[in-house]
């Protein structure tokens, strides 16, 4: 039996769309990583930060504190929670003159989580 070009277009659309829900349907989201509810609030807050190319941040805890309103104190401990589980990591900054304590922590999401970003999950 002779197919035709639109039978087998046909047939590779369904199958495309098979696979595209059952990787949608695989796909975790933040609430499925079993973080607490302050480490769920500060990846998001992290995430909604990340506004350029994939694998840049200029956000550090101070950034997350003010936008959350919370106490610098609980965003450092549930940052250091997320360095732990590996979902994050943080780079020091050092700038030259200025006193450690006010130089800044840049937090980073790791590659294996872009999924959870919106525009990096395509990467």
């Amino acid at each position: 039996m002779w197919i035709t070009f639109w039978e087998k277009a046909w047939k590779f659309g369904v199958l495309y769309l098979y696979l595209l829900c059952k990787t949608m349907r695989d796909m975790k989201t933040i609430k499925d990583l079993g973080l607490t509810k302050l480490e769920e609030t500060i990846l998001s807050c992290l995430i909604d930060g990340l506004y350029a190319e994939p694998g840049f941040s200029d956000v550090d805890a101070k950034d997350i504190a003010l936008e959350l309103g919370i106490d610098i104190k609980s965003v450092r401990g549930g940052v250091g929670s997320l360095v732990k589980k590996g979902l994050i990591w943080v780079q020091e900054t050092e700038t030259m003159g200025i006193p450690k304590s006010q130089q800044f922590q840049i937090i980073y999401l790791r590659k294996e989580y872009y999924y959870l970003h919106p525009e990096w999950c395509n990467e």
